[in-house]
């Protein structure tokens, strides 16, 4: 698990180390070769000072800068709630719908929910969780009890119910499913459900 300390001059100084070691990337190579992993921290470490204005800034420059990102499912978390808490609910859904996809046990995790009793059973998908280790504990810990109400109000829904039965089932089809016109449909439709 990664662990982040508590203590606001450790997180300051791995913040700054993160950003400087990116932007010698940038100026480096024109680009950031950031197989680390670098780029998911800033803006939730931001997040962790609770420097709101600096976190949103950090998100910014991640979409600017990395446009074309899978993401991480951590990431998403936090980016989701700074956008909450800055007023702007709608792109806040989007980037928790985000991580719901990229991750289906996060949000179970962060709402006290069984994964057994919202269809994410511990034998469906060991690599998630094994990247549910990965989050930081932290990440969840800054959200409220109403943050979380909200959260909850939204994974519940019928909505997005369905919306997590359709991701499901198309990623059991591209397990079989062979190149072609199909199978380009369904990647596109699975990606698109996320955005």
């Amino acid at each position: 698990m990664v662990e982040i300390a508590s203590d606001p001059k450790k997180i300051r100084a791995r913040l700054r180390s993160y950003e400087r070691k990116l932007a010698e990337e940038k100026k480096r190579f024109g680009a950031y070769d950031d197989s680390a992993g670098k780029r998911y921290f800033v803006g939730p470490l931001h997040l962790l000072l609770g420097d709101q204005d600096a976190a949103l800034k950090s998100f910014a420059w991640y979409e600017r800068e990395f446009p074309d990102d899978m993401g991480d499912s951590g990431h998403y978390l936090c980016w989701a709630l700074v956008l909450l808490r800055s007023g702007d609910e709608g792109k806040a859904k989007t980037k928790l719908r985000c991580a719901m996809l990229d991750n289906r046990y996060m949000l179970p995790k962060l709402l006290g929910l069984d994964g057994n009793e919202v269809g994410t059973g511990p034998d469906r998908d060991g690599l998630a969780l094994m990247q549910l280790e990965d989050i930081p504990e932290a990440y969840y810990s800054q959200w409220s009890d109403e943050e979380r109400a909200w959260a909850a109000k939204l994974f519940m829904s019928e909505t997005w119910t369905k919306l997590r039965e359709r991701f499901s089932e198309i990623e059991a089809l591209l397990e079989t499913e062979p190149r072609g016109p199909r199978r380009t449909a369904l990647v596109n439709e699975l990606y698109g459900l996320k955005k």
